[in-house]
């Protein structure tokens, strides 16, 4: 059953990731799409997936496809920032998922609060320990 859970998981963060790859495909100049820095290589996916148990600790009732949703977001946000554009707002949530309230409220709290938990995930995206 936990070997199914974990299946289950990987498969729904694969799905978001793969969101939000035709996201910038499809609303960015394809030049420029080529050039861009899109996650996520294998060790960034293990380091997201894991992660994402971290927020579901803060968070039990979110699911997991908006708990993907925030930590990508805010892995493209702190971390893969483009200097060319800037694809991703707040704005493109709604059209990712409908607890996009959620979602925000998470990617906010990572980013700005002092909790633990939030910390742990700032280092972890930045390699620091």
């Amino acid at each position: 059953m936990i070997m199914i859970n974990i299946c289950y998981k990987k498969w729904i963060y694969l799905e978001v990731e793969n969101k939000f790859y035709y996201y910038l495909k499809t609303t960015t100049h394809s030049d420029l799409f080529k050039d861009l820095n899109t996650c996520c290589n294998y060790s960034e996916e293990e380091m997201l997936f894991e992660l994402s148990e971290e927020i579901k600790l803060e968070y039990p009732n979110a699911q997991w496809k908006d708990i993907y949703i925030a930590i990508i977001f805010l892995y493209y946000a702190l971390i893969l920032n483009e200097q060319v554009c800037d694809p991703f707002t707040f704005a493109i949530l709604p059209k990712m998922t409908k607890n996009h309230k959620t979602v925000h409220d998470i990617i906010i709290d990572i980013a700005t609060s002092d909790k633990e938990y939030a910390k742990k995930i700032r280092r972890a995206m930045f390699h620091f320990k």
